[in-house]
């Protein structure tokens, strides 16, 4: 096979990258409808309390150069692309270079911790939708095949480098993931599960006795999210007796919005206000963990040496 018939598509959310994309990138998000200015002021004000502008896309990049640095240690050269959901560049102009690069068959993986069918459909359907008028090229979908081993074993690090602090018993360790619609449960999806496998197999390995899962992030929408919240399972922590929480964001796999704004500043008013103290657990973002898990899905998915 020629070293160029395969390719790989990286596809993540985006984030905007100056303030006069705010309202686009809203819009887009919003599947089109406009948002109302005071919304766009509350989104402008969380990007100001964490110093600006997320740096979400830098780190995108640094994970897509990873991605490559991976793929090519374990001899697949192949061209890899960026696209994203909301900003550009967006998923069909990644496939549009793709096309023109000559490329027969794409292997599109989401940026993700786990997988959710519900976010996953979305990504795969953007790039499908570009494909449509190259019906040449055979478009391979990427989810969890090959697990999450190496992001399990980040995790279980990082809480090693605090098992003292674990260890007292006035410590709590709570987990999050980002919430969704519980109709997405009920129509199959696996992330809940997915999710808290994960959180099963890092407390395994680190040795971890004594844990909790709150959800965090939920949208404003007039659909009922999974819970508990994290805000609320860090209150009932704090009331029996916790007087430090470690955050460990397992469900997320870099700084963003999300992690620097409703962890950061959000959890931790409330847990210092409460007079507890408050650690959070440095995120995967570039670190090889997270090229390797993707690398490893690609690999269960089919792509091989060429």
């Amino acid at each position: 096979m020629n070293k160029q018939h395969s390719a790989v598509l990286l596809m993540a959310f985006g984030t905007p990258l100056s303030d006069d994309q705010l309202l686009p990138y809203y819009t887009d998000i919003r599947h089109g409808h406009a948002p109302s200015a005071a919304q766009v002021a509350a989104l402008a004000a969380r990007y100001r309390a964490i110093g600006g502008l997320s740096p979400l896309a830098k780190i995108t990049e640094q994970q897509v150069a990873a991605v490559k640095k991976e793929l090519t240690a374990r001899g697949i050269n192949v061209p890899v692309e960026l696209g994203l959901a909301h900003t550009a560049p967006h998923i069909a102009e990644a496939v549009e270079q793709l096309v023109d690069a000559g490329v027969t068959t794409i292997y599109g993986v989401p940026l993700a911790a786990q997988y959710s069918s519900f976010n996953a459909r979305s990504y795969h359907g953007k790039a499908k939708a570009a494909l449509a008028a190259h019906p040449g090229i055979r478009y391979v979908p990427v989810n969890d095949q090959g697990g999450s081993t190496a992001l399990i074993d980040y995790w279980a690090a990082q809480l090693g480098k605090v098992r003292e602090v674990i260890a007292s018993p006035q410590t709590a360790v709570l987990f999050s993931a980002h919430s969704l619609p519980v109709r997405t449960l009920a129509a199959g999806d696996p992330y809940k599960a997915n999710v808290e496998a994960d959180i099963q197999a890092t407390a395994q390995r680190a040795n971890l006795k004594r844990y909790w899962l709150g959800w965090q992030s939920a949208g404003k929408t007039g659909d009922k999210w999974i819970g508990p919240r994290f805000e609320d399972v860090a209150q009932q922590l704090i009331n029996a007796g916790a007087e430090q929480i470690i955050s460990v964001p397992l469900g997320f796999i870099n700084n963003n919005l999300e992690i620097n704004y409703d962890v950061d500043i959000e959890l931790r008013q409330l847990i210092e206000q409460a007079g507890s103290r408050f650690t959070r657990l440095p995120m995967p973002n570039a670190d090889p963990a997270l090229a390797a898990t993707i690398c490893d899905r690609l690999a269960a998915a089919g792509l091989t040496k060429q």
